[in-house]
């Protein structure tokens, strides 16, 4: 299932549709899909937002890697985790760079 697919599914069912324990779920396989900008220059920035399916009560986490090493987990003064790497941030909640 492609990510075009699956909105159309939503649109046409509702978005409960892949929700475990729904009275009417569609059994597809687990994917996840992260839409935002395919590029960012200097200064700029943007949101990545990911979907999964099946949906289920465990939030999505948006972590930064370099190659296959993890970027250290840092915590802001409110208490939200992110992740800084050659200058950009990402906050792990909400996918916002």
């Amino acid at each position: 299932m492609n990510q075009s697919q699956y909105n159309q599914i939503i649109e046409l069912f509702g978005s409960n549709v892949f929700t475990e324990g729904s009275v009417f779920t569609i059994d597809a396989p687990t994917s996840v899909f992260i839409t935002g900008p395919s590029q960012l220059r200097e200064g700029e920035s943007g949101t990545f937002v990911g979907s999964f399916f099946p949906t289920s009560s465990t939030p999505i986490k948006y972590i930064m890697y370099n190659g296959t090493t993890k970027i250290p987990t840092q915590w802001d003064g409110q208490g939200r985790a992110y992740e800084t790497y050659a200058g950009i941030t990402l906050y792990e909640d909400t996918g916002a760079i």
